[in-house]
């Protein structure tokens, strides 16, 4: 088979992070074009990555014959706009977290996957890295219904422009839509999609924008998490399940490569995975698998569970009180 050939839509840090694992995939997929606002800035992308074909514009490169797959990493608001115009021009996509701002956003994002019938996945990188699999099996192994409640937490601190970026309201800014998410989904996939979100605390900046958030959740069953995000402090970023016979931790779960079995009166084995790059390579070739077999969703992450998630940042948006400029 000859390989899935993508196109970049955007220069940022994390297209970087893509660009780079794609260089550990061999065969199944190639990084064709990358574009950008400016052509410069695409240029100098090419450059340092060694991609044949340049665009200075979305829009150009959604014209391009020779792309199968459009790799979404520009800010999450404006995601559906570049997913209606890839999709327009029948490109699959993988676009980043969180990939829609809104429900009302969420609603027309599943109409472009069946009108187009083109595959769309969200790029929650952290789900498919072979940590996390190791981490379920284990989770899985002693019994769902023996684990009572866990813990999530996620934080960094950005100075310059990357950290204003991450607070800019234009931007739909903020802790819980920059990484919270990131708790509601290993949250969602570790106990169930199945929530109910009841404490939600924030603190705000003196533009009204989230840095801080707390919430919980209730699965139901007794079972309980408790998550944390912020974008103003770094934090351990670990996820821990917590049972009568120990616990299960699974460290940096933005992107795992460690797992910690703890169990009461025994020592700690710990599991690791070492990254073939850098972790996103993993996601991308779960893309190359799902185009493999026709399916325009992904079986492990479909658009549902993406649904859920941006449904629950909107309740949680709307106990505190934020909402951008740019919604009605």
């Amino acid at each position: 088979m000859q390989p899935y050939r993508f196109g970049i839509v955007g220069t940022g840090m994390i297209a970087n992070k893509f660009a780079e694992a794609a260089k550990v995939l061999g065969d199944r997929m190639i990084v064709q074009a990358v574009s950008s606002r400016t052509l410069a800035k695409a240029q100098d992308f090419s450059d340092r990555h060694g991609i044949p074909d340049v665009y200075g514009s979305y829009e150009d490169m959604a014209l391009a014959t020779d792309i199968d797959v459009a790799y979404i990493a520009t800010p999450h608001n404006f995601h559906l706009a570049h997913m209606e115009l890839y999709a327009a021009h029948h490109k699959h996509i993988l676009c980043e977290k969180p990939i829609v701002v809104n429900e009302a956003e969420a609603t027309r994002l599943l109409q472009l996957s069946e009108r187009y019938k083109i595959f769309i996945m969200e790029a929650y990188w952290s789900i498919f890295v072979p940590a996390f699999a190791k981490f379920q099996e284990l989770f899985s192994l002693r019994g769902s219904d023996r684990w009572d409640f866990l813990r999530s937490e996620i934080g960094f601190s950005h100075p310059g422009d990357r950290g204003l970026r991450k607070v800019d309201p234009a931007l739909a800014g903020g802790a819980l839509l920059d990484v919270g998410v990131y708790n509601l989904m290993i949250a969602a996939e570790v106990f169930g999609y199945g929530f109910q979100i009841t404490d939600v605390h924030t603190i705000k900046n003196e533009q009204g924008i989230d840095v801080f958030d707390a919430f919980t959740l209730d699965h139901g069953n007794g079972r309980k998490s408790y998550n944390i995000c912020t974008v103003k402090g770094k934090m351990t970023n670990e996820l821990i399940v917590f049972g009568p016979e120990g616990c299960l931790i699974l460290k940096n779960f933005l992107g795992s490569q460690s797992v910690v079995e703890d169990r009461l009166g025994e020592t700690p084995v710990e599991y690791q995975f070492p990254f073939l790059a850098n972790g996103y390579e993993y996601e991308i070739n779960h893309v190359c698998d799902c185009l493999d077999q026709g399916f325009l969703q992904s079986d492990q992450l479909p658009l549902a569970k993406s649904v859920k998630i941006i449904r629950a940042a909107d309740v949680i948006r709307q106990r505190i009180g934020l909402k951008y400029g740019f919604e009605n």
